[in-house]
């Protein structure tokens, strides 16, 4: 083997390496890479209307972000804030019931040995509860911390992806080895069928939270609008998306002996709000792509089920 070869191979098997290591380096992000190239083309045109009235883009960047991050991230923390505070109340809740399960009516009329088993019943189970707040919240605290570093990484990629996007495609089109008008063909088609799924999602998730919206107004639920502008959130996940707002406001009402309210927005819900999405979704899609419907569906699914949030848009 003379010199040239071994240093074609050498050369080879370094480059192997390297970017096996870019691989691992980069793997905890991939997906928040891809939601943030994701953003960046769904609010590239209103980046470019931004830059023309304040002519920087450092700062129609910025406030894209601020959007994207008022839209997409408040409602989420005002959510777990709530979440938060219901948790708490429950967990009070239970210690006084704890301490006054004897003097419940129903309770009380028990026999002494039935009052005392289902004391510690709740004994235990209230013994569980400050178990999981003296071990579990480091580990929810690891996650949250987590969560921050791939939220700094998102944004830190949309900030930059607008201002040198268009440099960013120029490159990726230039280096791609096909002839010109075959690249013009690829890049156009693979244009076009972004944006057919990324607005199609969207107008998918914005008519299932408004008919949750509606539907929560119907059943005087409180604050309609803003459990419906969460379902718009929710919906871009399928099947467990607008339920996790309808459902345990459902059965909230129910508990409250608010029967045809919690009846009616569980029925509802079920058969129309959650199920209304598998029709819309790939009707918009096929329409606005030209892909066919039962592809849009093993590509939503398949892509949810593979690459998380991201694989809504990049599995059709």
């Amino acid at each position: 083997m003379d010199r040239e070869t071994l240093f074609k191979y050498g050369f080879v098997l370094i480059s192997a390496i390297i970017l096996y290591l870019a691989y691992q380096v980069l793997k905890p992000f991939l997906i928040t890479i891809l939601l943030g190239f994701i953003l960046t083309f769904f609010t590239y045109p209103l980046y470019k209307r931004l830059l023309k009235i304040v002519r920087k883009e450092w700062l129609a960047s910025t406030i894209i972000i601020i959007l994207i991050l008022f839209i997409i991230i408040l409602p989420f923390a005002m959510l777990a804030d709530l979440l938060i505070t219901q948790s708490a109340s429950a967990y009070t809740t239970l210690l006084e019931s704890g301490k006054t399960i004897s003097q419940i009516p129903l309770v009380k009329n028990l026999d002494p040995a039935t009052i005392v088993t289902i004391q510690q019943a709740v004994n235990n189970l209230v013994e569980q509860g400050k178990q999981y707040l003296v071990f579990g919240v480091p580990g929810v605290l690891g996650r949250v911390t987590q969560f921050l570093i791939q939220l700094f990484v998102l944004f830190f990629l949309i900030f930059y992806a607008l201002i040198d996007g268009k440099k960013w495609y120029a490159a990726v089109k230039e280096i791609t080895p096909l002839q010109p008008r075959h690249k013009e063909v690829l890049f156009d088609d693979i244009q076009k069928t972004t944006y057919g799924v990324v607005y199609g999602q969207f107008l998918t998730a914005l008519i299932q939270g408004a008919l949750g919206g509606l539907m929560l107004a119907i059943f005087g639920i409180p604050n309609p609008i803003f459990w419906g502008f969460i379902m718009v959130i929710f919906a871009f996940i399928p099947i467990l998306g607008t339920p996790m707002i309808f459902v345990p406001a459902g059965v909230f009402e129910l508990v409250q002996h608010h029967y045809v309210a919690g009846i009616g927005v569980l029925v509802v819900g079920v058969i129309i709000v959650m199920n209304i999405d598998n029709l819309l979704r790939p009707y918009f899609v096929s329409r606005f792509t030209r892909i066919h419907p039962a592809i849009v569906v093993v590509g939503v699914l398949g892509g949810l089920e593979l690459l998380g949030l991201a694989g809504l848009v990049v599995g059709p």
